[in-house]
C-alpha cells in the first residue's frame, strides 16, 4: 500500500481564474499570489520547459484524480536511484486534479533536465509503485490512450540517452544556442536531442559532473551495456 508522499501543510491554492481542461498539462506558479496573469496551462512540455527556469518558485500539474498518487511515487523512485539528498516536494491543492511540486536545483539547473524532468511526469501518470527498473526501462506496454502511448514513444526513442542519464552521466554539454534559433524557440528539448541518435553522439554530449566518478568495472545497466567510452 502506498504511504502518503503529500507534504501535510495546508492545500495550496491555484488561481480560479485558469481552469485546466486535461491531465498532464503544467504552469508555473506566479512569483507573486496576486499575479494572476502569469499563470497559464500549458500542454505542450518543450513550450514549458522554457518557462520553467532555474529561480521558478514551484510549478502546478494537472492529474486525473484516479491517477493522483502514482505520479509522485514515481518521481521520488527516480530521485532516490539518482541518490539525490534533495528531492521534489508535492502538496495538495485546493483542485481535486491539481497538484504543486517544488522541484530541486538538480532538476532545475539545466534545460535539458527541465526537459527530461516533464517527460518523466507524463510517464509517471501509469506508475503503481511496481518495480521501477522495469517501468522506466522494460518494454513499456501500451494503455490505447494516445495521450499517455506517445509519452511511452518518446521515451523508447530517447531510451540510450535515458539509460545514460540515470548511470550519473547527468551533465549536459551539447549546445543549447537553437534556444534562441526563431526556427526552434522552444520545441527543442529532451527528445528532438536525443530521439533515435547515435551512441557516439549521446556520450559526447552526456557526461558525468565534474565532482562525479563512474564505476568503469560496470559495463551493464538494467541488462543494457552502458555507454562509458
Amino acid at each position: 500500500m502506498m504511504s502518503n508522499i503529500f507534504e501535510t501543510y495546508k492545500p495550496v491554492q491555484v488561481p480560479t481564474l485558469y481552469a485546466v481542461s486535461s491531465q498532464g498539462q503544467f504552469a508555473v506558479a506566479p512569483e507573486n499570489d496576486l499575479d494572476t496573469n502569469a499563470f497559464y496551462w500549458d500542454k505542450c512540455r518543450e513550450q514549458f520547459a522554457k518557462k520553467f527556469k532555474e529561480k521558478t518558485k514551484g510549478i502546478f500539474y494537472s492529474v486525473d484524480a484516479d491517477r493522483l498518487p502514482k505520479m509522485p511515487f514515481f518521481i521520488r523512485d527516480t530521485e532516490n536511484f539518482l541518490g539525490l539528498s534533495d528531492t521534489t516536494k508535492f502538496y495538495h491543492t485546493n483542485k481535486d486534479n491539481v497538484i504543486f511540486m517544488q522541484v530541486p536545483f538538480f532538476w532545475k539547473k539545466c534545460y535539458m533536465r527541465r526537459s527530461l524532468f516533464t517527460l518523466l511526469c507524463r510517464l509517471g501518470l501509469e506508475y503503481n509503485s511496481q518495480n521501477w527498473e522495469n517501468f522506466l526501462f522494460g518494454d513499456l506496454p501500451d494503455t490505447g490512450k494516445p495521450e499517455i502511448d506517445s509519452n511511452y514513444d518518446m521515451a523508447r526513442k530517447t531510451k540510450n540517452a535515458i539509460l545514460r542519464f540515470f548511470f550519473g552521466f547527468t551533465k549536459y554539454v551539447g549546445n543549447l544556442d537553437h534556444l534562441s534559433s526563431e526556427h526552434f524557440p522552444e520545441k527543442h528539448g529532451w527528445v528532438l536531442e536525443f530521439s533515435d541518435k547515435q551512441n557516439d553522439y549521446i556520450k559526447k554530449v552526456l557526461v558525468l559532473e565534474d565532482d562525479k566518478q563512474c564505476p568503469l568495472s560496470q559495463r551493464y545497466i538494467f541488462g543494457k551495456e552502458l555507454l562509458l567510452y
